[in-house]
């Protein structure tokens, strides 16, 4: 009695405890406005968000990424979902977000069900474009389709990222079905990343391919650069893991890493499959390839199941050996059954 009260906006996202609450798709879709004008925005998904229900926002296709705007934000995304999303279109930075500023973080986020189809140049699932920094995402069901074909101009494809300028780290990649795919005309393609620009630092990652038969399906033209994790490599990568059922395969060359990489920085990259390898057909990047299984780019790694986390370069912060499974497993997805459960 005789003071005064003060009513706080607890949702005006000015703040990570104020965050502004996502519960559909089209309070999703809202972002593109919140966020054009603001540096400070924050954004917490508090519920799987199903981008085919058009009854809460959602829509059969889109034509454009969801959030056109450059993103300047910090989206959480609470180790939520975000599925069935489908864009077809012939804008610039097709994804779910076109392009990330460099102040942007997206985190601990689950993309399942998407097909993301353009005509031009840069497309990913999550973002086309990323200059932030992105944290703790898995995607599982993909296609990413380009019909971009330029003589001029590469285009950039990627399942977290189409080109990336900045930082990815602590992501998983799932590849459970012959229907994931990255198909282009021309271009740099990879399951992390298209390009990993100059100043790019991609680390603590996994590709998981649980097909008994090549599952990453890559169709493209010569002169592409393909890799399995990165497409082209011009900065840092360090620390990701491939693990695959069957060798990498595209239908022109087998680079289950990277495509191309003269220009980058690359440590404690480990590449895991289990199948003997075919001398007649290609390369593991420059290295011929044997029976060996267990590769670490530029060198045979001998008794890759028995290393420590130390010994194979992996920072407990990231990556844990568990019990009735023989290789590190990244912390962020407990979920035992994303990870295949045998020695490769």
């Amino acid at each position: 009695p005789g003071g005064t009260t003060t009513t706080v906006n607890i949702t005006d996202g000015s703040s990570e405890a104020s965050a502004f609450v996502i519960r559909t798709p089209k309070q999703f879709r809202n972002i593109n406005t919140m966020a054009a004008n603001s540096t400070s925005k924050f954004f917490k998904q508090e519920r799987d968000l199903n981008f085919a229900d058009t009854n809460i926002g959602g829509a059969v296709s889109f034509t454009s990424a969801i959030i056109a705007n450059e993103f300047k934000g910090n989206y959480d995304g609470n180790k939520k979902t975000i599925r069935d999303l489908t864009i077809n279109g012939n804008t610039q930075d097709i994804a779910l977000l076109s392009i990330l500023n460099k102040d942007a973080i997206v985190k601990d986020l689950t993309l399942d069900n998407f097909n993301i189809e353009s005509t031009n140049r840069i497309i990913g699932c999550l973002v086309a474009q990323n200059y932030g920094r992105i944290d703790g995402i898995q995607v599982k069901r993909h296609i990413v389709t380009s019909v971009y074909d330029d003589n001029k101009n590469y285009g950039y494809l990627g399942v977290i990222a189409g080109h990336n300028n900045s930082i990815i780290t602590n992501c998983l990649v799932e590849i459970n079905s012959v229907v994931d795919k990255l198909i282009s005309k021309k271009a740099s393609i990879g399951a992390i990343t298209g390009c990993n620009h100059d100043n790019g630092k991609i680390s603590n990652c996994c590709v998981i391919d649980k097909n008994e038969t090549p599952g990453l399906y890559i169709n493209f033209k010569d002169k592409n650069y393909v890799g399995g994790m990165v497409g082209n490599n011009r900065a840092s990568i360090s620390s990701l893991i491939y693990i695959a059922e069957a060798p990498f395969c595209s239908n022109k060359v087998l680079h289950p890493i990277i495509g191309h990489g003269s220009y980058g920085r690359h440590s404690n990259i480990y590449y895991l499959h289990g199948a003997d390898f075919n001398q007649s057909k290609g390369t593991i990047y420059g290295i011929g390839y044997t029976t060996e299984r267990y590769w670490s780019y530029g060198k045979w790694v001998n008794g890759f199941y028995e290393k420590t986390l130390s010994e194979l370069g992996l920072s407990s912060d990231y990556w844990e050996k568990v019990s009735g499974y023989p290789y590190p497993k990244l912390k962020s997805f407990p979920n035992p059954e994303s990870w295949p459960v045998k020695n490769y």
